[in-house]
């Protein structure tokens, strides 16, 4: 299957799934080759595992914050259901929606790791042109859709609360649910049967931990289904409870996916600049062009 991607240029150069293969079997993205004499450029960099630390962590605490804050500063009202029935946690849309607090911090930490979401989506459709079989680029461009479409439909969510237009929050929810699931669904067996290139150590680590979380979303989203609908049928004491945890759960293993992208461009640089004016190899820009490290 390796072997199926190398190709030889008009120079006799040997190329594999559009980018150059080095003498070494090192990788090369089929981009502009990088000038070894330009100066360098001062131009904003980051480690790519420190920016997806940090696009993680915006809606990771802004969760953690609203239930911590509806639980501390209103128990009751936060946790209270509509037939009385006894219950130990807020709902998501409870404690986000608990107050203005909430829904500020919220609001904010969904609205700022939009655009950092967006452009790891863009990393990943390069990404995955790469390193996936052609056959298959065609199922890699709907995984990357989707993944936008989810970001899309979490803002919608976010923005357009029940409150405001019920209709359109409800719709935004099953976009963003139902495109996750796509999402994953494709991007496991991808990675798992369809690279026409090897992974390394970060790679492979990234691939357990996405069957792993594919795993806990399905069972987490199967519980929350259930207790939901138990729960307004037969209004049972601690059921809205379970609801809540695993809803919580749900959420944890969508945050969680996306976080493997920390092993799959572990030793990237997210750079503002153009492909020009990337001095170095080793590199990874918000154009998307994908560079391995020449050795």
């Amino acid at each position: 299957m390796e072997q199926s991607c190398i190709i030889r240029d008009s120079f006799g150069r040997r190329r594999m799934a559009g980018g150059l293969l080095t003498s070494d079997n090192s990788y090369l993205g089929n981009s502009e080759f990088v000038n070894p004499f330009r100066k360098d450029w001062i131009v904003p960099k980051i480690r790519f595992r420190y920016f997806a630390v940090a696009t993680v962590s915006l809606p990771l605490g802004g969760l953690v914050f609203g239930v911590l804050w509806a639980i501390f500063t209103d128990f009751e009202g936060s946790t209270r259901t509509h037939c009385g029935a006894f219950n130990y946690l807020p709902s998501l849309s409870a404690a986000i929606g608990f107050s203005s607090v909430n829904d500020a911090v919220w609001k904010m930490c969904i609205g700022i790791h939009a655009i950092p979401r967006l452009i790891v989506t863009g990393m990943y459709n390069r990404y995955l042109s790469t390193v996936i079989h052609k056959s298959y680029r065609n199922c890699a461009s709907i995984a990357c859709f989707f993944n936008a479409v989810e970001n899309i439909g979490l803002l919608g969510l976010t923005f357009m609360t029940s409150k405001a237009n019920y209709e359109i929050h409800k719709m935004s929810f099953v976009i963003f649910v139902m495109s996750f699931e796509i999402y994953i669904f494709i991007m496991v067996p991808l990675l798992s049967r369809c690279r026409c290139v090897k992974g390394n150590k970060h790679e492979r680590k990234s691939l357990v931990q996405k069957k792993n979380l594919l795993i806990i979303n399905v069972i987490s989203l199967i519980i929350v289904c259930y207790t939901f609908h138990r729960h307004n049928n037969y209004c049972e004491h601690g059921v809205y409870t379970i609801f809540a945890l695993f809803e919580y759960i749900f959420v944890l293993a969508n945050i969680g996916f996306h976080m493997t992208a920390y092993w799959d461009f572990y030793d990237r640089v997210v750079s503002l600049a153009p492909n020009s004016q990337i001095p170095y190899h080793h590199s990874y820009n918000t154009n998307y062009d994908y560079y391995r490290q020449l050795k």
